[in-house]
């Protein structure tokens, strides 16, 4: 067996995804193990399908076991991001590779700024020109031109490469034995319309999908097109605004020491947040009073959705707790029977099951979880009782 890890949002799954498989498996992947965002976000966003529908397109497209990434994970920052999934993939135990998309596809030069940004006078140079008012982003893009040289630091400027910088760092971090793999990313750059060969980026997609626009459907596999015709059909399409009176609700019930609790919330901007509260009466003019120059709308849209689902930096700071099983295919049963033997969390395959062996700090985690999969019904188009983790069984394919 040559098991391969991949750590993704499938929000939806596309013909990009279904390009990497491909190519992994023309790498020698004998199995395919995806650590997924369920039903929230990097973005502070919530998914366009929930996270079985998503199940289902994944398998279908070629993976062969699918592990939900955690909340406090799945809606954090790249750096928590890539840390909850890769915590996640040494937990298994039995992930030989990881494996992810890159706009350089060179592993050698990830490797190397993965080295320089993790340097104490690296991470001192973003700290210091971070307070004279530059993004995080742009603080790092900035100082790695300063010690390297143009060339390396615009490697920063694209967002996949940032996000395999971090996967790599922490597998450094965690001691990891498994051996990052990259893939070069093909078709459009995120968050534009590009599309190349029949790829495009997620977001440009769901764009096309809530406006109606069928040029969607040929940049995604027919079977994530089928599935999301049923979710619509049905009424369990996910958005933002539906759920933007739920969210307002929960900011105005907060006080600013509420705030000052969040993750990334710093140096003042509990205050700022707290005051753009009371004023504001939509999401996206909250976003726009409540950001500057220094912190990213990405960061800002993710710290009102750690207000809204409970998610307080001590919550995020904490090590995940358990492997959640979301679906798989007979290969995958085969990684489940190896992992019996060399996983160092709780495999949780059916909730009602496992609740009484988990420790009172995995309960707790797994609890947070059921409570934001609760919350996500009230951003579907139909309002869905709660319970679903419960009621929903494993996906096999």
């Amino acid at each position: 067996m040559k098991i391969f890890g991949i750590i993704s949002e499938y929000n939806p799954f596309h013909n990009g995804h279904q390009y990497m498989i491909s190519q992994l498996r023309k790498n020698g992947a004998t199995h395919i193990v995806a650590i997924m965002g369920g039903d929230y976000l990097q973005r502070g966003d919530v998914s366009l399908i929930d996270k079985w529908a998503k199940t289902r397109c994944a398998l279908k497209g070629g993976v062969d076991l699918v592990i939900e990434l955690p909340v406090p994970y799945a809606t954090a920052g790249a750096e928590r991001f890539a840390l909850g999934g890769v915590q996640t993939i040494n937990g298994l135990g039995c992930i030989d590779n990881l494996a992810f998309g890159s706009e350089c596809g060179s592993i050698e030069i990830l490797k190397g700024i993965a080295q320089l940004t993790t340097q104490p006078q690296f991470l001192d140079k973003v700290k210091a020109l971070h307070g004279t008012g530059f993004s995080y982003p742009k603080a790092m893009e900035e100082v790695a031109k300063r010690l390297t040289n143009a060339e390396t630091a615009a490697h920063l400027s694209n967002p996949n490469n940032v996000l395999a910088i971090e996967y790599i760092k922490a597998l450094y971090s965690t001691g990891s034995p498994v051996t990052p793999v990259t893939i070069k990313r093909e078709g459009g750059n995120h968050d534009t319309a590009q599309t190349i060969n029949s790829i495009a980026s997620a977001s440009h997609i769901r764009q096309l999908f809530l406006k109606g626009d069928n040029t969607y459907s040929k940049l995604i596999p027919s079977f994530t097109k089928d599935i999301l015709n049923n979710e619509l059909r049905c009424g369990n399409i996910a958005t933002l605004q539906q759920a933007q009176r739920a969210i307002l609700y929960k900011l105005r019930s907060m006080n600013r020491q509420d705030f000052s609790q969040l993750p990334d919330v710093s140096e003042g901007l509990d205050n700022r947040i707290f005051n753009a509260i009371s004023q504001c009466t939509n999401l996206d003019d909250l976003y726009k009073a409540i950001k500057t120059k220094r912190y990213t709308h990405a960061r800002i849209r993710r710290i009102i959705m750690y207000a809204f689902l409970g998610i307080s930096q001590e919550i995020q700071q904490q090590p995940v707790q358990y492997i959640r099983v979301l679906g798989f295919n007979k290969h995958g049963i085969e990684v489940l029977k190896k992992v019996k033997s060399t996983a160092t969390l709780p495999v949780i395959t059916k909730i009602s099951n496992s609740m009484d062996s988990l420790t009172p700090s995995q309960q707790q985690a797994l609890l947070l979880d059921i409570k934001c999969s609760n919350y996500y019904s009230l951003f579907t188009t139909k309002v869905i009782s709660c319970g679903m983790d419960y009621k929903i069984g494993i996906i096999r394919q």
